[in-house]
């Protein structure tokens, strides 16, 4: 099981804004870079390379915290599983 990002997307698009931050709090933010991303590419605005450092470093953090407070808490959406996981079965 992933991080809930692609739910709380396909949640945001059909409209269940609840069910969207239940999914993944940070959803907002991946919607708010996509859109930033765009408004630069159409030279809307510019985002010197220092700010675009920064707002890199500031969402990695956010979404390590939240992962790392999902898996703690024992989020429903989150679930550490080791044997069904990339790397589990890789170790077998």
């Amino acid at each position: 099981m992933g991080c809930g990002m692609t739910r709380a997307l396909i949640a945001f698009l059909t409209l269940d804004i609840e069910k969207a931050f239940y999914y993944h709090p940070l959803f907002p933010v991946v919607i708010l870079i996509v859109l930033g991303y765009i408004a630069e590419k159409l030279q809307w605005i510019h985002f010197s390379e220092k700010w675009k450092n920064r707002i890199f470093w500031i969402v990695i953090t956010l979404f390590i915290v939240v992962y790392v407070i999902r898996l703690v808490m024992g989020s429903e959406v989150v679930a550490f599983d080791f044997e069904n996981s990339l790397l589990g079965k890789l170790w077998k």
